[in-house]
């Protein structure tokens, strides 16, 4: 109920090829007594004073944490402060440093410190301060007059009262959750045009992420990528117009399908590859993502489009790696193709 978690990671370079890395996540708890160190870490065993009804869980956590740092070549140790808590070190040694740059840096870097929101207002609402102090830090420099509130009510009555151009808000808070929050502010024409973007670490696709945006304007996945954040302050404070670039996207999407995509392929993905993806934005099931996405690659190959097979691929790679975030944009892009397909059969 009070304290923290902190994670700390640690990079000792051996070479220019080689590093160690260390991630070490430590946390205030009640820690755990010596005899019960080893036992934690086995299947649906959780340490004896734990309080089950107020914290829940199953006792497969760390078997899973350990399992997953065994599979990549790494081991995972404890170490205890009785009533005040633990730490557990995953530990990776020599990995082989990646000589092929990020996307990110291919495709030219971003300078965030170069974005301005002069003249605007935002409000950032979370009952975490880490998490506001966070999201300060992060836009302190653009100009815009920032606004703070800890919960759903707080929110509300600032907003009311000051009138921010956009909200950060967090969905799950005491007093008032985010929901409530924006539904009464959406409610009122006083703030009914104020942009509300939901924060949450829960990952919504398909109808789940469609009931949300009734309410929300937009929704920001946590941890917070600034990559998406700026991203979405571009797009609901910037100066540039959004709607042409849309068109000039649409546009660009419907050629590609015209000239690339053979009428054969046109009817195996309305007839074979729409079913399978309304199937699993339906079910969410990573297994029938990977087989979704073998499903493109081999489409892809047998009727010559580059697209499907880049499509499939990432599918794969998202799922083997377990990237929610990545996985759930290539999905949404994915989905432009299949409503062209589908309206125009």
């Amino acid at each position: 109920a009070e304290g923290g978690v902190t994670i700390t990671i640690h990079q000792e370079e051996i070479d220019e090829q080689k590093a160690n890395l260390e991630i070490s996540i430590r946390d205030t708890g009640i820690g755990i007594a010596q005899d019960q160190m080893e036992d934690i870490f086995q299947p649906f065993v959780q340490q004896k004073g734990q309080t089950l009804k107020a914290y829940g869980g199953t006792g497969l956590g760390l078997t899973i944490s350990r399992r997953m740092a065994e599979a990549m070549g790494g081991e995972i140790t404890v170490k205890n402060n009785p009533d005040r808590g633990s730490t557990f070190t995953i530990i990776f040694s020599e990995i082989e440093l990646s000589k092929v740059l990020s996307d990110k840096y291919r495709n030219g870097f971003v300078d965030y410190e170069e974005i301005r929101f002069k003249g605007s207002t935002i409000l950032i609402v979370d009952d975490i301060e880490d998490n506001r102090k966070l999201l300060l830090d992060a836009l302190e420099h653009t100009g815009a007059r920032l606004l703070v509130a800890e919960d759903g009510l707080q929110a509300v009555q600032i907003a009311t009262k000051e009138i921010p151009n956009l909200i950060l808000m967090d969905k799950r808070m005491p007093v008032m959750d985010g929901m409530k929050a924006c539904k009464l502010l959406k409610e009122n024409p006083k703030t009914s045009n104020i942009i509300c973007i939901g924060m949450s670490a829960t990952l919504l696709i398909g109808k789940l992420e469609s009931d949300s945006l009734k309410v929300f304007d937009d929704n920001l996945v946590k941890p917070i990528s600034f990559e998406k954040l700026f991203a979405l302050l571009n797009k609901y404070l910037g100066s540039y117009h959004h709607t042409s670039e849309c068109a000039r996207i649409m546009k660009e999407m419907t050629e590609e399908v015209d000239q690339d995509w053979s009428d054969e392929l046109k009817q195996y993905a309305n007839d074979v590859l729409l079913p399978k993806y309304h199937r699993v934005m339906s079910t969410q099931l990573m297994d029938e993502m990977e087989e979704f996405g073998k499903k493109l690659e081999d489409a892809g190959q047998q009727y010559g489009n580059n697209k499907l097979i880049e499509f499939g691929t990432i599918i794969e790679e998202c799922v083997e790696q377990f990237d929610v975030e990545r996985l759930s944009r290539i999905l949404k892009d994915l989905n432009h193709y299949f409503v062209f397909i589908e309206n125009h059969n």
